[in-house]
């Protein structure tokens, strides 16, 4: 059961999980405009699949999304979707906080960690804080973005505005595809940070597809990314174990083995990556806490390396 929105939805980021999001809220026939700082004249075609829209056809079905506007805006905005990556993300919301109310429920969703205590030390009292992790698959290529896998999208409030009734489940069921509430979000956000740090580095500096870092090469460095993110975990108040986050590793890469990760598709784009909120955040705070990680600390360098190489 979902329950109308009686806001319009705006959305920062009209990547292709940005793109999938604004969709998957016309399917629910949530009004979605697109918000930028970049001057952009054309909007963005999205496919759906058949299980996102309920397509009694088993057929994909086809989205035009609204171009997205300039700032600033007329209208001041009271519920935002920030999907920029994460390096972009505080600079994002430094841009756009005028033209929000004071009671504005801001959704940050992007891959890594490291956004959220900054965010909120820029946002009003009264205004909510709220994450949203998905492990749907997207593709952009130009104006067009594919969605290439069905998975499911974790919510958690983060901060509740002060006298502000915040959203709840089912309002988020008209926002994101497969929603759910949870109230360990840390740890699922440090669970998934280790699928991102295992796959997105090794995927980018060897050149390949997501299903080959299950070849046994790649078997003892991804230990070792592991064993270093877990000890980090561990000193965060997180405490999780090898065995089930290698199986995990192991199975995302087996279910998107066609798929090119998003670092991958960066570097190949020649845009800058993620990479400085996953291996480079276990890096930083392994540093905070006095412990080491080398294998991070290498792959981040290599993968900067790299960035700097192409710009």
């Amino acid at each position: 059961m979902s329950v109308a929105l009686k806001h319009k939805v705006w959305i920062c980021g009209q990547g292709a999980i940005g793109s999938l999001f604004g969709a998957y809220c016309v399917t629910k026939g949530v009004d979605v405009a697109y918000i930028t700082t970049r001057p952009r004249n054309i909007g963005t075609c999205v496919e759906l699949l058949p299980e996102i829209t309920e397509s009694q056809l088993n057929e994909t079905t086809h989205y035009e999304l609204p171009t997205p506007q300039l700032l600033p805006v007329k209208e001041k905005i009271e519920i935002l979707i920030i999907t920029v990556k994460a390096a972009h993300v505080i600079q994002a919301l430094n841009q756009v906080q005028p033209f929000l109310t004071d009671h504005c429920h801001i959704i940050l969703s992007h891959n890594g960690l490291g956004t959220i205590e900054e965010a909120k030390s820029i946002m009003l009292p009264t205004q909510s804080l709220y994450f949203c992790t998905t492990s749907f698959g997207a593709l952009k290529q130009g104006n067009q973005v594919i969605e290439t896998g069905i998975g499911e999208s974790i919510w958690s409030l983060v901060q509740k505005g002060v006298s502000v009734q915040p959203l709840n489940q089912q309002h988020m069921a008209n926002l994101f595809p497969n929603a759910k509430e949870s109230d360990s979000l840390t740890e699922i956000l440090w669970t998934k940070l280790a699928v991102n740090a295992v796959i997105n580095p090794l995927t980018v500096l060897h050149d390949i597809k997501n299903g080959e870092i299950n070849h046994q090469r790649f078997d003892k460095i991804k230990v070792a990314v592991l064993n270093e993110l877990i000890l980090v975990a561990k000193h965060s108040g997180v405490t999780l174990e090898l065995q089930p986050l290698l199986e995990l590793v192991e199975s995302v890469a087996n279910r998107t083995k066609d798929n090119s990760s998003s670092m991958r598709q960066d570097i190949k784009n020649k845009r800058a990556t993620e990479v400085d909120f996953i291996n480079g955040f276990i890096v930083q705070e392994a540093k905070a806490n006095n412990v080491k990680a080398p294998i991070n600390s290498q792959l981040w360098q290599q993968v900067k390396d790299l960035e700097s190489s192409l710009s």
